[in-house]
């Protein structure tokens, strides 16, 4: 398996950084630049995409820029304010081209919310300036998440983001770019570490801290200054020799390192072999499933219809009862329903012969009906000819008016359509083209209409011209260019006028320099008048020239001298602005520490509930782990008790609908066979007798009641069932089912005799035979998913609790720093007095 690899680093909105693509080497990358010049922030953000997890993003400053800490972490290295901040890892994963990336946006000080994002399919040629800018007139801006997405898809790439960081890092480690999935807080820590301890260069804080101080402390005497040369000489021998080691270990680790990475690299190699057979026995199974789901949703719809049916076949069942009692008391008189037959059978001859001729009746009537109705409609069009008739004889001079009318209409249209003819020269015009005729003579008109408006617009702009050119030429007789008489062929008058708006625009330059000219008159003149006065001072004091070039060198010594005195007081009021701008970042930061100081205190205080207050980050850590496992196994509780309550519920929706529990394919042989079901001869058990009866009739329970036990056990045989055993009972059989007096003194065990011996079956504790039983039944279950209720609202509650107390210990993780070091008000108000003092 070939290794991912990163190939660029991109920064948008960072301090000092607007927008750059820094591209890394497969080896070593450096970085090298003054001090304040992004080379820690380039670090950070690399950091930043790699492990987005702002528990874990802790930074102090590594050079001597804002060495008070005044750039508040991350928080004080994004860049403009109001836009979100972007940091990218361009990888090369197997050929394939990834954009690993978080957006960054500022909240409250110092909080940042992270959002990470994985862009993949896009093209090579796709340039990562044009999705991470927005380019528009006035320059480049800083887009939105969403705006970057449509740029993405636009390129023909996907953008995918993560609600959760674990979800990111699960990605990467599925795409085989990261070797861990970093799910667990443990993992995080650990390559937290060693990016913390690559970004430092594992030196220690004490050395980082004392490094100015070893390197340019001061030493007075020669003979320790030699001493200490000597002993560093010595200790850089050791060190060259501890670097030969250090180099043979950093072999010796490479080679380990080499190896464990093939290994890892064939268990990986390994593990997506297993995967890839995991798929095929999954696409294999899928359609299996898939028909298993089809035949569990046929027969959960064939148990709904059966449900559906349930209340219809007890009211069947009560008719049929009722019907079998009228059927017992009417067998004595079954003779006479034979003599009754008889005469019904004649009776129904009789009502076929009746039937008969009534048809016969009915068809004459229907063909009767059939000529009145045809009769009448003749009638109906008979009279409304007759008036007709009679409206035409009263209008027939109104009827001869309108024939003289539309002559006399034709006679003109003829006319018209001669003169048509005559006007568009068409000789076979004929009505039906007057249309298209029409359509083209009003072209015709429009055309004519449009260039005689232009031809009238013509005459007016000639007439205009000509009045410019007039007063034109009465312009150049004013300034004497062209004759008295007028320009004639020969005369140049358009060069003429040309060379007179030279010589207006020459003067008008003239007349624009008049003030400044006048000015410079006006300083000269002051200047010859200073000149004379010195000059006349001068012939009064008896001064030669060199005496004064003496008297002004020495005042501009003496000025020079005042300069440096000001510079000096400049630079002492400049180290003096620069003490208070460090107070000032002091002051500022231990307001932030005062700020983090009363937030984790009022945090702590929350936490009492969740057990003692953590006095380490051990602490800390343990008391989230601890309340993790408790809100999983709050989760699982919440999971047991819905499914729990769930299947409760079922249970008593299917008790109360369906009575006792019985096969819904056992009532259905039941309506076949026309028989009834034992368990339904004791719906009025008593309750304490009833599991005493249930377990007397053991497998009976589900038997029935037939009349015919031959013609039922083939009616049994012949019918498709699934049940394997159908129990049949014959009508008036002994079972000899009483209950004792006194149920409740017997035992659990009830002991049955059978033909071929004795049964023992247990006693139910919750019997379901008879009507009581199955209410008591369901007043349990009910009672039971009440008391999970109860529970559920319990575990609510108490999850929604640990689950603040984790946001609090989150929090409080965030800040222990600030509640460890104690309150700084003291810290505080020194530096407010020291700053107070201050005389800038």
């Amino acid at each position: 398996m070939s290794r991912a690899r990163i190939s660029a680093l991109v920064l948008v909105n960072w301090k000092g950084v607007f927008y750059e693509r820094y591209l890394l080497d497969r080896h070593v990358t450096a970085l090298e630049g003054a001090n304040g010049a992004g080379k820690t922030t380039v670090m950070i953000a690399a950091y930043v995409a790699l492990l987005p997890d702002m528990s874990k993003l802790r930074f102090t400053n590594l050079g001597e820029t804002a060495a008070t800490g005044g750039d508040r972490g991350i928080w004080g290295r994004l860049g403009e304010s109001g836009r979100p901040s972007y940091t990218v890892l361009e990888l090369d994963s197997a050929g394939e081209r990834v954009l690993a990336g978080v957006r960054l946006v500022r909240l409250a000080e110092p909080t940042v919310e992270p959002t990470a994002f994985v862009i993949t399919g896009l093209p090579p040629d796709v340039r990562l300036s044009d999705l991470l800018l927005v380019r528009q007139l006035d320059g480049d801006h800083v887009p939105e998440l969403e705006e970057i997405k449509t740029a993405v898809r636009a390129a023909g790439g996907e953008l995918e983001t993560f609600r959760a960081i674990k979800d990111y890092f699960a990605y990467l480690f599925d795409r085989g770019i990261t070797p861990m999935r970093l799910a667990s807080d443990e993992e995080r820590s650990k390559l937290n570490e060693m990016l913390r301890t690559s970004m430092t260069g594992g030196i220690s804080r004490a050395l980082t801290s004392e490094l100015r101080g070893f390197l340019l402390k001061e030493e007075t005497g020669l003979a320790e200054t030699l001493t200490r040369m000597r002993a560093n000489l010595e200790a850089c021998a050791r060190t060259r020799s501890e670097v030969a080691e250090s180099r043979s270990l950093e072999r010796e680790i490479s080679a380990i390192y080499e190896a464990g990475t093939d290994m890892f690299a064939a268990a990986v190699n390994a593990a997506r072999e297993a995967a890839t057979e995991a798929e095929r026995d999954v696409e294999l199974a899928r359609p299996l499933v898939d028909e298993a789901v089809r035949v569990q949703r046929e027969l959960a719809d064939a148990i709904g219809a059966a449900d559906a049916n349930g209340v219809e076949l007890a009211d069947r069942l009560g008719r049929a009862r009722a019907d079998l009692a009228a059927a017992i008391a009417e067998r004595d008189r079954a003779a006479a329903a034979a003599t009754v037959g008889a005469r019904l059978a004649g009776l129904e001859a009789e009502l076929a012969t009746l039937a008969a001729a009534e048809a016969a009746a009915r068809g004459r009537q229907v063909a009767a009906t059939a000529e009145r109705t045809a009769a009448r409609g003749e009638r109906a069009r008979a009279a409304e000819a007759y008036d007709r008739a009679a409206h035409g004889l009263a209008d027939l001079q109104a009827g001869l008016d309108e024939l003289v009318r539309r002559a006399h209409g034709h006679r003109q249209l003829v006319r018209r359509l001669a003169d048509a003819r005559a006007a568009t020269e068409k000789v076979e015009l004929s009505a039906e083209d007057a249309a298209s005729v029409i359509a083209e003579v009003d072209a015709e008109r429009a055309r004519l209409e449009a260039e005689r408006a232009r031809l009238e617009r013509d005459g007016r702009d000639i007439t205009a011209r000509r009045d410019e050119h007039a007063a034109a030429v009465a312009a150049l007789r004013v300034l004497e260019v062209a004759p008295a008489s007028g320009p004639g062929d020969g005369d140049d008058v358009f060069g003429r006028a040309r060379a007179a708006l030279a010589r207006l625009a020459d003067r008008e330059a003239g007349l624009a320099r008049g003030p400044e000219l006048e000015r410079e008159r006006a300083e000269a003149d002051r200047m010859a008048v200073r000149q004379a006065a010195a000059r006349r001072l001068a012939a009064t004091l008896k001064l030669a020239s060199g005496d004064v070039v003496a008297e002004l060198e020495a005042l501009e010594a003496g000025l020079r001298a005042l300069d440096a005195d000001a510079e000096a007081r400049w630079t002492a009021a400049a180290e003096a602005r620069t003490h208070d701008a460090e107070l000032r970042a002091r002051l500022a930061s231990l307001d932030d520490r005062v700020a983090r100081w009363h937030l984790a205190g009022a945090t702590a205080s929350r936490l009492a509930g969740a057990g003692p207050t953590p006095a380490t980050r051990a602490d800390v850590a343990a008391l989230r782990d601890r309340l993790a496992l408790e809100l999983h196994t709050l989760a699982d509780r919440r999971a047991q008790l819905e499914a729990s309550r769930a299947e409760l519920q079922r249970r008593a929706t299917s008790v109360e609908r369906s009575g006792t529990n019985l096969d819904p394919e056992l009532l259905r042989l039941r309506d076949e066979l026309g028989g009834e079901l034992l368990a339904s001869r004791f719906e009025d058990l008593d309750l304490a007798a009833a599991s005493w009866v249930e377990a007397r009739l053991g497998p009976l329970t589900s038997a029935l009641i037939v009349d015919d036990l031959a013609a039922a056990a083939t009616a049994v045989e012949k019918s498709e069932r699934l049940s394997p055993t159908v129990w049949l009972v014959a009508a008036g059989s002994a079972l000899a089912v009483e209950p004792p007096a006194d149920v409740a003194e017997l035992g659990d065990d009830v002991v049955c005799p059978e033909p071929f011996g004795l049964r023992v079956t247990r006693r139910l504790p919750r019997p379901s035979l008879g009507r009581r039983a199955r209410e008591r039944q369901v007043r349990e279950i009910h009672d039971a998913i009440a008391r999970d209720g109860r529970a559920l609202d319990e575990v609510a509650e108490r999850a929604g609790q640990v689950a603040a107390w984790r946001r609090d210990v989150e929090l409080l993780d965030a800040h222990f720093d600030a509640l460890v070091q104690g309150d700084p008000a003291g810290e505080r108000a020194e530096l407010a007095a020291a700053l107070a003092t201050l005389d800038l």
